[in-house]
């Protein structure tokens, strides 16, 4: 592969078509075609003055989180995305842009469409800092209204990082953080009426990133504290559910993709962020990285049907403290339907804020 062009300070969202993507720029939304290099307007979220003007300066933007995080295909002609704490709809017919009447927030979101025993619909599990472990919901839109599906009860879980729908044994995998018994790797059955743990309580099981395979599942571990590493979970002899170590890799996987026929993995350069909330602030205001975090860039990483690794590039973390945003490698949705490999660069030292498509 070679690089195609870099789009300075756009970042991508969503493939609309194999060659169509949702492209944003701070509060505004674009379409992009890659073929032709043709940019159309679609709208803007408004903010007040204040925000608007820094919205306008890439490092203030950054510091205050004043972009679209992530975005999901609510249906053909809807796309739902996330901007700061709100959950926003995007008609792409008239490009209006509304807020869903939701108050919470997911790390990702996850269709689940065919899959024996479940009802069809666009889930999420709730995202948000919560070390006392506060009851956490997993949510789905049904038709026309966001219910919750199921509560992890008080003292089980900080938060959820994702949903991975499992087509081989009909039941969803639920990864969840951050902190003792927080972190760990679940199966849900029968439209969540059956939730259990199968790995739990270390950070080896602590996961954002996971792709089912035939074999099992395939996932990469999230941890600033402890060596990161790539697993295969698996039935065994027993019929029971075993780890198997893949790979190392240099630091913790927060983002990831299926990609043509790999699976794709971005480490990411982040501070020993621990339990208490004290340390977790002094940490955003330095540049020290975490004790799991073993070198100072973003490396992506592609992994084959036959679990061979490689390194298709590595983005060193800009100089500012992490206060400005953990050093990073983004994808889009749908980027598995593209022939283009498009990903962004967050807080990296090279072509930072801004999206790279590669060919």
């Amino acid at each position: 592969m070679h690089q195609l062009r870099v789009l300075r300070h756009y970042k991508p969202l969503i493939f609309i078509e194999k060659n169509l993507i949702l492209l944003s720029k701070a509060n505004e939304l674009f379409l992009y075609n890659i073929d032709t290099h043709e940019f159309k307007y679609c709208t803007k979220l408004k903010l007040s003055l204040k925000y608007a003007f820094i919205a306008k300066f890439v490092l203030l933007q950054r510091l205050l989180r004043l972009e679209f995080r992530i975005a999901c295909r609510k249906d053909n002609l809807n796309i739902l995305l996330v901007f700061k704490n709100k959950i926003y709809n995007l008609n792409l017919k008239d490009n209006n842009l509304t807020p869903e009447n939701i108050t919470e927030r997911p790390l990702d979101f996850s269709n689940i469409e065919n899959l024996k025993d479940f009802d069809d619909g666009l889930y999420f599990g709730a995202y948000k800092s919560n070390l006392s472990k506060e009851p956490i919901h997993i949510w789905a839109f049904k038709k026309y209204n966001w219910e919750i599906v199921y509560t992890f009860p008080k003292g089980a879980i900080d938060h959820i990082h994702n949903l991975i729908p499992d087509p081989y044994n009909d039941q969803i995998w639920i990864l969840t953080g951050d902190f003792a018994g927080g972190a760990g790797i679940w199966i849900a059955k029968n439209n969540f009426s059956e939730v259990v743990p199968v790995f739990r309580g270390e950070q080896i099981y602590r996961s954002c990133v996971a792709f089912v395979i035939p074999q099992g599942l395939l996932y990469a571990t999230d941890s600033q504290m402890h060596t990161n590493s790539i697993h295969l979970i698996k039935k065994n002899e027993e019929n029971t559910w075993a780890l198997s170590h893949v790979a190392d890799i240099n630091g913790s996987c927060i983002y990831g993709q299926k990609w043509q026929d790999n699976y794709v993995f971005s480490t990411t350069v982040e501070p020993d962020v621990g339990e208490k909330k004290w340390s977790a602030i002094a940490s955003l205001l330095g540049t020290k990285k975490g004790k799991g975090i073993k070198t100072n860039n973003s490396d992506i990483l592609f992994c084959d049907a036959n679990f061979n690794i490689t390194t298709l590039q590595s983005n060193r973390k800009d100089r500012w403290p992490f206060l400005f945003q953990y050093g990073a490698v983004m994808f889009p949705k749908a980027s598995d339907e593209s022939d283009y490999f498009v990903f962004y660069n967050a807080a990296l030292k090279k072509n930072t804020s801004s999206t790279e498509i590669w060919q």
